[in-house]
């Protein structure tokens, strides 16, 4: 079964340059982080790098009111591939960017050969916004694919993994701001979950 291991922001493995600030309470009311932290900046010359074994890397972030707070620009770069911004192909969509959203992918890389890679991230230099400030880019966490051999201590598992099982009325919902953008939801009078794990 595959297995996407949690690099979170606070994780020594990341190496920041630049300008970051470490926020440790939620970026917005209903958007928490996870493990409550995500690292901020607004820098230009800000740099962030990871060094990480497996084949598929994720990112994910906070986008904070992009409507009037403006996207925050990025440049991703695996290994010696071609560099690519934040939100090139179009994928990432917010069902209300007027407010904050996390769990946000900033970043994927598709399956890539399993082995040791590295992943650097710039910070574009952005316009300001309406309120005459540039806007931030937020780093929340990696989810990195693990092959079996590699020991794996924190795990994400997405609801709509076959590892969880359901009892009868439960609904499923894409919903932004989730991880993986799905959502579980119980029935109205209560129902049961179950994870099987090894």
């Amino acid at each position: 079964m595959p297995r996407y291991a949690i690099i979170d922001d606070t994780d020594p493995l990341i190496t920041y340059t630049g300008n970051w600030q470490v926020i440790q309470k939620p970026t917005g009311l209903y958007s928490p982080e996870y493990n409550g932290t995500v690292h901020a900046t607004n820098d230009p010359n800000a740099t962030m790098s990871l060094n990480f074994w497996g084949t598929v890397i994720n990112a994910y972030g906070t986008l904070d009111s992009p409507s009037g707070k403006r996207v925050p620009s990025s440049t991703w770069q695996l290994d010696s591939s071609d560099a690519v911004n934040f939100n090139q192909s179009g994928t990432t969509r917010l069902d209300d960017p007027s407010i904050v959203s996390s769990h946000v992918s900033v970043f994927r890389s598709g399956k890539i050969p399993d082995g040791q890679h590295h992943l650097s991230m710039k910070v574009n230099n952005m316009p300001l916004d309406v309120h005459g400030e540039k806007p931030m880019f937020y780093f929340d966490f990696f989810a990195v694919l693990a092959g079996d051999p590699i020991y794996v201590e924190n795990v994400i598992l997405d609801d709509t993994d076959t590892q969880w099982s359901y009892d009868s009325g439960w609904t499923t919902n894409k919903a932004t701001g989730t991880y993986r953008e799905s959502q579980h939801g119980s029935p109205p009078g209560g129902g049961v979950t179950s994870l099987g794990f090894h």
